[in-house]
């Protein structure tokens, strides 16, 4: 089932392009991300929220990865609301070419940062070989240069979408570890009952290091 919703959240974030983060901003971060949602607001100079007392960016549209591929066309206007609020517009395309969801696999990697020049130089190598790129100068701007047009010139947005997650994928692997989970961490996954929801809570509280320290000396 497709999920959208609209907020008016009076939280601020950076992760939907505002300027600062504030304590309800930190909430909605992780319901976003444990519900594994996604914000489909475009960056933008206007901000969503303006009055003679400051302005902020904080109002965002968050959906679940089944309306992420069919939402076009977020803006947030100038023109006349009578409110304080901005006008938010955005379409939803449906249809029988709307697609597929991607799902990503749940692979993780030990990041070298010593290794981030490698991990460049093996995705662009990948990212021409997928796109079929003939580029005679070595050069990685001419090399972007090439990439982009080819992208521009599909007409399939998954198809490109599944070249880049390939792409990006076979370069981790060359490049960087792999994270294999601990037998501990699989036997948590493996309980059909837990949620990220209950890792969060987890993290929070006082007896697993959470908290703060007036806390953890109460309960000790």
């Amino acid at each position: 089932m497709g999920l959208i919703l609209a907020i008016d959240s009076n939280a601020r974030s950076k992760l939907w392009s505002d300027k600062c983060k504030n304590t309800r901003g930190r909430a909605l971060e992780e319901l976003i991300i444990s519900r594994d949602l996604l914000i489909i607001n475009e960056e933008s100079d206007i901000p969503t929220f303006e009055t003679i007392r400051g302005r902020s960016w904080i109002d965002f549209t968050i959906c679940n990865k089944i309306l992420a591929q069919n939402t076009r066309g977020w803006s947030c206007g100038e023109e006349e609301s009578c409110s304080d609020h901005k006008l938010i517009s955005f379409r939803i395309e449906l249809g029988e070419g709307r697609g597929n969801v991607t799902q990503c696999p749940d692979k993780r990697y030990y990041i070298n940062a010593d290794k981030w020049g490698a991990f460049n130089t093996t995705l662009e190598q990948r990212l021409m070989e997928k796109f079929d790129c003939q580029v005679l100068e070595n050069s990685t701007t001419i090399k972007d240069n090439a990439i982009c047009h080819k992208v521009k010139q599909c007409t399939d947005i998954g198809t490109v979408v599944k070249e880049f997650i390939s792409a990006i994928t076979e370069a981790c692997d060359s490049t960087f570890q792999v994270s294999k989970p601990s037998k501990r961490a699989n036997k948590q996954r493996n309980v059909p009952w837990w949620t990220r929801e209950l890792t969060i809570l987890r993290k929070r509280h006082p007896l697993s290091g959470g908290g703060t320290k007036e806390q953890r000396r109460t309960l000790t």
